[in-house]
């Protein structure tokens, strides 16, 4: 497993280009969160504007396939990228 730092799993992330990844992270109650996800899901979406802007926390929003909704990913309390059969841990 290859080493990244958080910019470099933002990197990675975003150079999906819609396809699927996997992440694993620390949620804010100290409980461990494992997800599937995609960039750029619209097809969900209800309108309205955003509660705040997540480059301001340092996190991003993606669409989880599984639980078929949007969630939020803190870069601060990324574990694990996985990506094209590549695994990558975030330090």
């Amino acid at each position: 497993m290859t080493k990244i730092t958080s910019e470099t799993a933002k990197q990675i992330i975003h150079d999906t280009k819609g396809k699927i990844f996997s992440v694993s992270f620390t949620k804010k109650d100290g409980s461990h969160r494992e997800m599937s996800a995609r960039l750029g899901v619209k097809k969900h979406l209800k309108g309205g504007k955003r509660a705040f802007n997540p480059d301001d926390y340092n996190m991003l929003f993606v669409f989880d396939v599984h639980k078929e909704g949007y969630r939020t990913i803190p870069f601060e309390r990324l574990l694990e990228v996985r990506f094209k059969g590549k695994k990558y841990s975030v330090s």
